[in-house]
This record gives C-alpha cells, sequence and structure tokens, in this order.
C-alpha cells in the first residue's frame, strides 16, 4: 500500500483494482531484493526497504510486461519517457540501489517515532 497515494504509480494506475494488480511491477524493480537478503521490512509489514546489491539490476522486462497489462496504452509513450529519464540519474558505477522504499499510509502521518 506505500505506493498508493504515490502521484506517478496512481497515474499509471489510477482504478483500485488495478493498483492492486500492479503487483509484479514492484516486484520487476525491487522484488530481486528478496532473494539476495537485501530487502528489509519492519514489523508487521508497516514499510520496506528492497535494496539491490552492486551488479543486481531490477528486471526490465518484468516492468515493462506489466506496464503493458496494467497502465493505459495511450500513457506508454509519456511512461517510458519518465522512465529513461529516471534511468539517467542512477549511478554509472556499481554501487548499492533502493529502488523501493515504502511505508503503509496508515503509519505514515504517525511520525517516525510510532513507525518504528
Amino acid at each position: 500500500m506505500g505506493f498508493s497515494s504515490d502521484p506517478l504509480v496512481r497515474w499509471m494506475c489510477p482504478e483500485a483494482y488495478n493498483y492492486v494488480l500492479f503487483l509484479e511491477f514492484f516486484d520487476g524493480f525491487g522484488g530481486a531484493a528478496i532473494e539476495h537478503h537485501s530487502a528489509y521490512i519492519v514489523d508487521g509489514f508497516k514499510g520496506t526497504a528492497l535494496w539491490l546489491p552492486p551488479g543486481i539490476e531490477p528486471d526490465e522486462e518484468k516492468v515493462v510486461k506489466e506496464i503493458g497489462k496494467n497502465t493505459a496504452i495511450e500513457k506508454h509513450e509519456d511512461l517510458f519517457k519518465i522512465l529513461e529519464k529516471l534511468e539517467d540519474y542512477h549511478p554509472d558505477e556499481t554501487c548499492w540501489y533502493l529502488p523501493i522504499i515504502a511505508v503503509d499510509p496508515h503509519h505514515q502521518n504517525n511520525g517516525l517515532g510510532s513507525f518504528l
């Protein structure tokens, strides 16, 4: 639920039912963190950070496939331009990459002390 009010994600998937089906998109971006033991989850799934180790990249094929299935075709051109621009900011050197960090909206306004 951490991206349920994110402007870009909700532009991509404005309907609630569609957003819920968009899980493979997030898995494509950061799911490899689970198999590399670099996924950090706050107690009760209040929040998560999915870190990709050096040399591990998001699954671009899965991301593109999910966009094709769950995002209106008239948004594709603009969306791929946005994703290309985001890639321009990715460092060229080998590094840890944080593609996903999210907090359940219910816990976002409670202050950091209550999050932890």
